[in-house]
């Protein structure tokens, strides 16, 4: 049987190609066949909701995490109902409630250090001279009131505590790549960081320890993952390829 040809198929981004990467036939099932699942990715749509949530905080203030909440929390049950929340535990509302409380008590100076000048940003970047464009959307642009430095701080959230892989898994994906040549295309190449990821962490404790109290616990770990010039050459090489 003949596959016809989609235009979707000609946007790539750095998800399609993290996905190649990892298995080519997973690629062709979810990209090429559009294979999916009937009900939606609990952990895909909970992101999504969790970068709402975090824009609107980088726009409005940390001081503004019920407002943050209330919007996380319409798109949320827009699908999933207060009766999942047990079965998602820890990925649920009352632990995002707590998370961007706890934005605002723990990182006090993220915007008074920080100047916000994009948010939730998307388009094309070129990555060769034949026209050959690679998608991108980036959780934000920042730039360093200090020295004037820009950088992205991008939105992670997962189950249980950060563990070393991890945080090293950034530091040669194509989203982080990615991300920075859009910047170097955006602004000048000396005033370029690159992309700091900002993780979030959700558990929940049946028992308690003198460690760890028994409960929800959020933690927050950033890894920058900054890549200078002369090693976008490899990201350059492998993206086309």
């Amino acid at each position: 049987n003949s596959l016809v040809e989609k235009p979707t198929w000609q946007i790539v981004d750095s998800s399609k190609l993290d996905c190649f990467q990892r298995c080519r036939r997973k690629f062709f099932y979810e990209y090429i066949l559009g294979w999916r699942q009937d009900l939606p990715a609990h952990d895909l749509y909970f992101g999504e909701c969790w970068h709402k949530a975090r824009e609107y905080q980088l726009l409005n203030g940390y001081d503004k995490y019920l407002e943050a909440f209330n919007l996380f929390e319409t798109e949320y049950r827009k699908e999933f109902a207060e009766e999942t929340d047990e079965i998602y535990r820890p990925k649920d509302a009352f632990a995002v409630l707590m998370a961007l409380e706890k934005f605002h008590s723990d990182r006090p100076n993220d915007l008074v250090d920080n100047e916000v000048l994009l948010t939730e940003t998307s388009g094309t970047v070129p990555i060769d001279f034949k026209g050959r464009k690679l998608h991108y959307r980036m959780d934000s642009v920042i730039r360093r009131k200090e020295d004037g430095k820009i950088f992205s701080w991008d939105h992670k959230s997962r189950k249980k505590s950060f563990n070393r892989q991890w945080s090293e898994s950034f530091q040669l994906s194509i989203q982080n790549g990615t991300y920075t040549h859009c910047m170097y295309c955006m602004y000048p190449i000396k005033d370029v960081l690159g992309v700091e990821f900002c993780g979030t962490a959700f558990d929940y404790l049946i028992r308690g320890s003198k460690a760890r109290s028994q409960g929800y616990q959020i933690e927050f770990l950033r890894v920058p993952a900054f890549k200078p010039p002369d090693q976008m050459s490899s990201w350059l090489w492998s993206v086309n390829d």
